[in-house]
C-alpha cells in the first residue's frame, strides 16, 4: 500500500515537473527565434540621414503578413521609428514603449498583452553612430502571438496526461499482480493452516520462499509441541488409570485402617506425579538426592501381598543401603509395574535382585519369547489376552527409563520365567 500511495502521490508531481520543463523549453525556443529575427533586422537595417531605413518587404514573409501573428518594430528614445508590414497595432504599442530602456547590447524577453491576445516579445538595445559620429540608441523589438505556443503546449499536456494515467494504471496493475504473486505463499499457508485446524494434516508441508521458511518452521514447532502435549495428556490419563489399579486393588482386599490410609496417600502421590509428567518435558539425566531401592520395594511388596496373597516376593538379595540415582516417584512407578506384572504372570515366585549398575525383577512364569520382547514395550500391546489389562505398564516403564538415558533389557530368569533388567 505504501508503494501505491507513493506512486499516486508522485505521479502528479512528475507530471507538473515535466509540464513546467516543456513550457520552459518552448519559451526558450521562442526567445531564441525572436532573437534571430532581430539579428536579421539588424542585417537589413541602414541608418541614413539619422533615420533608420529597413526594406518594406522583408525576407521572412511572416513580417509582411498582418495575419501571421509575428511583427517587429524599432524605436528611438521611446518613439516609434519603424514597424514591419505585419504590425496591426499602433497606439497600443505606446504603453510598451514606456518600458525602461536597456543598456547597449542588452536584451530582454517576456510576455505582453495587446488587446485580448498575449504575445512573447524580445527586445534588443543597440547604439549606432551617424555620419557625425553621434551615438543614436535604437531598440529593436520582435513580438509573436502565443496562439501556436498555447496549442503546442495544450497538445503536450493532453498527451502527458494520457501517458501518465496509462503509467499509473499500468503500475497499479503491476502492483496488484506482484502483490497477488507475493501473497500466494501466504494464501497457501492459510489453506494449510485450515487443513491442520480441520485435522486433515499434522504439519505445514508446502514449499515456501526463504522469507517465509522461518515462519513455517516455527509454526511446525508450535504444532509439534501442541501435538506432543496433547499426546502426553492422553498418555497421562491412561497412565494414571493404570497406576491407580494397584492401590484400588489393595483397598478392595479389605485392608486395615493403616493400609487404607497408606494407599490413599499413595493414590494422591500417583495423581500428583502423573499430572507433573503431563506438563513437564522429557527429563535428561538426574539431578537430586538418590533413593533407596529396598525401602521402596518393601512398600510395594506390602501392598502387592494384599492383592496377590499366594505370591512370594523375595527382596533379600537387595542391600538396605543400595541407592538409585532416580526420582523416588519414578522408581516407584517402575518397580510397581515390573513387580505387579511378575505377580500377575508368574507362578507364585517373584524376586528382586540388585547388582552393580543394575537391578532386575524376575519371576517363574512362562517367560517372554525373544521375538516378542520388543512388542511388550509398545503402548497398547499385550501378549496375554486372558489377563486383564490395557498394555500400558511396560510402555510407561520404558518411557521413564529412557528419560534417564538408562537401559531396559528383557531376558530369561534363573527362576524359569522373565527377567526385566534396569541398567544404568
Amino acid at each position: 500500500m505504501a508503494t501505491l500511495a507513493v506512486t499516486v502521490t508522485f505521479t502528479p508531481l512528475t507530471g507538473f515537473a515535466l509540464h513546467k520543463a516543456f513550457r520552459s523549453s518552448l519559451e526558450a525556443g521562442v526567445s531564441e527565434q525572436l532573437q534571430l529575427q532581430i539579428y536579421n533586422l539588424l542585417a537589413e537595417a541602414v541608418l541614413k540621414d539619422n533615420r533608420l531605413e529597413i526594406p518594406f518587404s522583408l525576407r521572412d514573409e511572416r513580417l509582411n503578413n498582418s495575419q501571421s501573428g509575428l511583427f517587429a518594430f524599432a524605436s528611438t528614445q521611446r518613439k516609434l521609428q519603424w514597424k514591419s508590414g505585419s504590425t496591426r497595432w499602433g497606439r497600443e504599442l505606446e504603453t510598451f514603449l514606456e518600458l525602461p530602456s536597456l543598456e547597449s547590447g542588452a536584451s530582454e524577453s517576456g510576455e505582453w498583452r495587446l488587446g485580448k491576445e498575449k504575445y512573447f516579445y524580445r527586445r534588443f538595445q543597440v547604439v549606432w553612430e551617424d555620419s557625425e559620429q553621434h551615438e543614436i540608441p535604437i531598440q529593436f523589438t520582435v513580438m509573436q502571438t502565443q496562439v501556436p505556443f498555447q496549442a503546442q503546449l495544450k497538445t503536450f499536456t493532453k498527451l502527458l496526461r494520457i501517458w501518465l494515467l496509462a503509467l499509473v494504471f499500468g503500475l497499479i496493475l503491476a502492483w496488484i499482480a506482484i502483490l497477488r504473486w507475493g501473497l500466494q505463499p501466504m494464501r497457501r499457508l492459510a489453506v494449510e493452516l485450515r487443513r491442520v485446524e480441520a485435522g486433515k494434516q499434522q504439519q505445514l508441508s508446502g514449499d515456501y520462499p526463504d522469507e517465509i521458511q522461518p515462519i513455517t518452521y516455527n509454526l511446525n514447532r508450535v504444532l509439534e509441541a501442541e501435538q506432543d502435549q496433547r499426546e502426553r495428556y492422553q498418555k497421562t490419563l491412561a497412565d494414571l488409570a493404570h497406576s491407580l489399579k494397584t492401590p484400588l486393588a489393595v483397598i478392595k482386599a479389605a485392608p486395615t485402617q493403616e493400609d487404607l490410609v497408606e494407599q490413599v496417600e499413595r493414590m494422591d502421590q500417583i495423581i500428583g506425579y502423573q499430572l507433573n509428567r503431563a506438563v513437564v518435558s522429557k527429563k535428561t539425566g538426574f539431578v537430586g538426592k538418590p533413593c533407596l531401592l529396598l525401602e521402596n520395594a518393601e512398600r510395594l511388596t506390602k501392598a502387592l501381598s494384599r492383592v496377590y496373597p499366594d505370591v512370594h516376593i523375595d527382596t533379600s538379595a537387595v542391600s538396605p543401603d543400595y541407592q538409585m540415582r532416580m526420582d523416588e516417584k519414578d522408581l516407584l512407578e517402575i518397580l510397581g509395574n515390573l513387580m505387579e506384572n511378575a505377580c500377575k504372570y508368574g507362578h507364585g515366585k517373584v524376586r528382586l535382585v540388585a547388582a552393580e549398575n543394575e537391578f532386575r525383577v524376575e519371576d517363574n512364569g512362562p517367560g517372554i519369547p525373544e521375538n516378542e520382547r520388543l512388542q511388550v514395550l509398545q503402548r497398547g500391546v499385550r501378549l496375554d489376552s486372558l489377563q486383564r489389562g490395557q498394555g500400558i505398564g511396560m510402555a510407561v516403564v520404558a518411557d521413564i527409563i529412557s528419560s534417564y538415558d538408562y537401559e531396559l533389557i528383557i531376558d530369561d530368569s534363573e527362576l524359569g520365567g522373565a527377567s526385566f533388567i534396569v541398567r544404568y
